[in-house]
């Protein structure tokens, strides 16, 4: 059973980084990042439920990068063209 479930992990895992790892993928994951609040604070003061509310969303951001396994420079590289582009996502 052990092995059914790790095989079907790996094969979600392949897929995340199959569909991300196009042009297409990359600008779509940039978009996701930006609008998930990826490189910026959750935090609302004096408002709990916004805070929570982004944090969910954040939270998006995180799982899909756990399931990519992007490192951080490759992060700062889309941030950084996505500035580039005035917010717009890489090789639009």
């Amino acid at each position: 059973m052990a092995g059914k479930v790790r095989k079907k992990l790996a094969a979600t895992i392949s897929d995340y980084q199959f569909v991300f790892s196009s042009p297409e993928g990359q600008r779509v994951i940039y978009d996701l990042y930006r609008n998930c609040g990826w490189w910026v604070t959750s935090f609302v003061r004096g408002e709990p439920d916004a805070t929570s509310f982004r944090e969910g969303a954040r939270s998006v951001a995180l799982y899909i990068n756990a399931k990519l396994k992007l490192d951080l420079k490759k992060l700062d590289e889309l941030q950084k063209q996505g500035e580039a582009n005035d917010g717009r996502a890489p090789t639009d």
